[in-house]
């Protein structure tokens, strides 16, 4: 008897702690939203460097976009997506996302940046444009 009253009190602070871990979904709307920002930041750097345009990528609350300028055909606007589109994504709801805006020119460098995705910090670093 005693261990099955154990084994339910050690069930319970489990279920207590762990459990809201599980079903939260804005930790993996986090996740998936800073991986997806990753990935247009290293996207807007090889852009920048197969086009030769300068392509700014901006995050604001809402989201983020690319947008080009500069090119060496007199060309600006939206990058667009491989697949078609524009480059762009919406924040999930609940997801905070710090204003910022980066430049990569033809080589790939910026000036440096950081923004904060929920609790994940991107950093772009300067000279090189490395994101992580």
């Amino acid at each position: 008897m005693v261990e099955l009253v154990t084994v339910m009190v050690v069930a319970a602070i489990l279920a207590a702690f762990a459990a809201p871990r599980f079903f939260d979904v804005n930790v993996f709307a986090e996740r998936g939203f800073y991986e997806e920002s990753l990935t247009a930041l290293r996207y807007a750097q090889k852009f920048a460097m197969a086009s030769g345009c300068t392509v700014t990528a901006t995050f604001t609350a809402a989201g983020y976009a690319l947008s080009r300028a500069g090119c060496p055909d007199g060309s600006s606007g939206a990058v667009a997506r491989p697949g078609g589109g524009g480059f762009t994504g919406s924040a999930p709801a609940g997801v905070t996302v710090s204003a910022a805006t980066i430049d990569f020119d033809k080589i790939g460098r910026t000036s440096g940046g950081a923004l904060t995705i929920g609790t994940r910090p991107i950093t772009v670093e300067a000279e090189t444009g490395f994101v992580h």
